[in-house]
């Protein structure tokens, strides 16, 4: 869709805004970073209303009264970034030459790439062996896992599954791979906050030493679904919303998956080659050259939000999310899902305290 049919697509006018300018959200301003609104919340009740469509002014609109969609997610840690989790360990690596990074990653080359694939085709041949069904293209793929003592740093390039990974047909599978832990180019996100929270203040855990001085602090990530249909028009971002059937973790989490890696034959083909960025919070704060798209970010949607919250205050929190049901046994809805919840309620101090 061309920018003047989103535009009219989403009825946006002068009176609609999200957060241009770094609202005020529950008694707390807004610090203006570079590629967000970070929201340093020291009372866990303000921090909680903050997600409650009811009460909270993150849904409210300007003078409209359009609802405003968001993803979540939740880090245990603040200053976390928002990167894909193949793309992690070698971050530090890749940002001490930018010119290297660009010229690996277009090459379809390099430990990361390799890795990627790899382990996809190793995920996709055991769910293949289990008697799951699978792509056509996934098949093929776990052919290359077969041939690749074959294949060497010199001649990745010339490997297809390397270089058009991943395909447009892989993506579900893909997003599959990431939710069970693999090491992928997607980030996970969640249509539920309190989901988000419980996984940023469950891995917070040991409970134990919240009692004790601790400057950290868990971070939730929100994001407005328009910001990412806004970009999309401009730059290679997919927002994945696979098929629940068969997903029974994905859907009671309410999974979603943002893709902004585009394959290294893509690539080739996208006028950005020298505008990559390894975080998502780059990306969708970046200035574009098509001003309506520009107006609409600057003037209308504002930047992503990182509410933060420190582990001293997650007590109380998690005595809330107990209350919403909100636990291993709903979000892992299996007997693994069961015994995640008994044990942890047998490690955490939920009898006495919560």
């Amino acid at each position: 869709m061309d920018t003047s049919h989103f535009l009219y697509h989403y009825n946006i006018t002068l009176r609609n805004r999200i957060n241009p300018n770094g609202k005020e959200i529950r008694g707390v301003k807004p610090i203006i970073k570079d590629t967000c609104f970070e929201y340093n919340f020291e009372n866990e009740l303000d921090f909680l209303d903050v997600f409650d469509v009811n009460k909270s002014e993150l849904y409210q609109d300007g003078d409209s009264d359009i609802y405003t969609d968001y993803i979540f997610r939740g880090h245990k840690d603040s200053t976390w970034d928002l990167l894909p989790s193949v793309y992690r360990k070698k971050q530090e690596e890749l940002d001490k030459d930018y010119k290297n990074r660009i010229n690996t990653y277009a090459s379809g080359n390099g430990a990361t790439q390799y890795n990627e694939v790899n382990n996809f085709a190793l995920f996709v041949k055991e769910i293949d062996n289990l008697g799951f069904s699978i792509t056509d293209c996934s098949h093929k793929t776990i052919q290359f896992l077969d041939k690749k003592s074959n294949i060497n740093g010199g001649n990745l390039l010339k490997n297809n599954d390397m270089f058009s990974f991943p395909k447009e047909t892989q993506l579900s599978e893909l997003a599959l791979a990431q939710h069970y832990g693999v090491g992928t180019r997607l980030l996970d996100f969640t249509k539920n906050p309190f989901t988000a929270l419980f996984f940023a203040s469950e891995n917070a855990y040991p409970f134990s030493r919240l009692i004790k001085p601790n400057d950290k602090r868990i971070g939730i990530w929100v994001i407005p679904k328009l910001l990412i249909d806004a970009i999309a028009q401009e730059r290679f971002l997919k927002y994945v919303d696979v098929k629940k059937f068969q997903n029974s973790y994905i859907a009671a989490q309410k999974g979603v998956f943002l893709h902004y890696f585009p394959s290294s034959d893509s690539y080739l083909d996208l006028d950005f080659k020298e505008d990559i960025t390894l975080k998502l919070d780059g990306l969708l704060t970046a200035n574009y050259k098509n001003e309506y798209i520009n107006k609409l970010i600057n003037e209308h949607i504002g930047k992503p939000m990182l509410f933060t919250l420190p582990h001293s205050n997650l007590l109380p929190i998690a005595k809330r999310l107990k209350q919403l049901n909100v636990s291993w046994a709903t979000l892992m809805p299996s007997l693994d899902g069961v015994k995640k919840e008994v044990l942890r309620q047998n490690e955490k101090p939920y009898s006495n305290d919560i």
